[in-house]
């Protein structure tokens, strides 16, 4: 059910740092007996927003961030609706008609170009890991394969994808705390350091 869902960053960085916390740095602690650790985060596109943001949210989680082809910003806060679904007809229809020309493979295609230094790095010539396929045995993809673009593509296909673009749209950038203030630098203190009765019970132990 997506009634009143938001398609915000602050959605996103949330289900990140209780799946970073609850899954994977809980995993890991049961696996070798130690208390969690903190992780290694890659972000790609969108992702590298999300990484850094999420990285200065809760830097007791991450270990490092690596950006790959990152965007600057996750929502543009647009008037007249904030980004709950279902969204009203203008959002809707300028959502639906951006994401259709954004997941057209020509533009998509134009987009790896920029990113890739090598065009046999994303056009099927070799396997690059994604899906189910096989490789050839040299490491070349298989005939047919389409390449990344196709699987990109694909991605986009299904159900609510343009309502989702146009949430994501509207939604208002990260919240983050102000490290620069006072009270953000108080914050931060007080976060990372031990209280005065966890210290006494330290010194006691």
């Amino acid at each position: 059910d997506e009634f009143q869902l938001s398609y915000s960053a602050d959605t996103w960085i949330e289900q990140l740092g209780l799946f970073l916390r609850d899954v994977v740095l809980a995993d890991a602690a049961n696996n070798d007996g130690d208390s969690p650790r903190k992780a290694h985060i890659v972000g790609n596109s969108v992702g590298g927003y999300l990484a850094a943001v999420l990285s200065s949210l809760h830097p007791h989680l991450v270990s490092t961030v690596a950006l790959l082809n990152a965007t600057p910003v996750w929502g543009l806060n647009l008037p007249f609706w904030d980004g709950k679904l279902p969204a009203p007809f203008v959002p809707r229809r300028v959502g639906r008609a951006l994401f259709d020309v954004i997941r057209e493979e020509g533009t998509i295609d134009r987009y790896l170009e920029a990113a890739y230094a090598t065009r046999g790095a994303y056009d099927g010539t070799f396997h690059d890991g994604f899906g189910d396929e096989s490789s050839t045995g040299d490491g070349r993809g298989v005939e047919g394969d389409g390449g990344l673009g196709k699987k990109i593509r694909a991605c986009t296909e299904g159900k609510g994808g343009h309502a989702a673009f146009a949430s994501i749209l509207w939604s208002a950038p990260a919240s983050a705390p102000d490290y620069f203030s006072a009270e953000g630098h108080l914050q931060q203190q007080q976060q990372q350091q031990p209280t005065m009765k966890q210290q006494q019970q330290q010194q006691q132990q």
